[in-house]
């Protein structure tokens, strides 16, 4: 799943199953220097038991484009 944010790609894994309003979501968010990958057995388990999930990458890491963050 693409998500367009100021001008950029943004991706989001939803492990395949998409995004159903009658349940409750959960985002994951991975590390520096990490892609949405780290999620994948999380995001199995928590879709399996009735949750929507989005593991995002972040800009300039997995699928998203760059840059990366600027650290504030």
């Amino acid at each position: 799943m693409i998500f367009e944010i100021e001008n950029k790609s943004i991706f989001a894994s939803d492990n395949g199953k998409g995004i159903d309003k009658n349940k409750d979501t959960i985002v994951f968010l991975h590390g520096s220097g990490l892609s949405h990958i780290v999620w994948s057995l999380s995001e199995q388990f928590f879709s399996n038991n009735n949750f929507n999930v989005l593991s995002i990458d972040l800009p300039g890491h997995g699928n998203s484009e760059g840059p990366c963050l600027k650290n504030y």
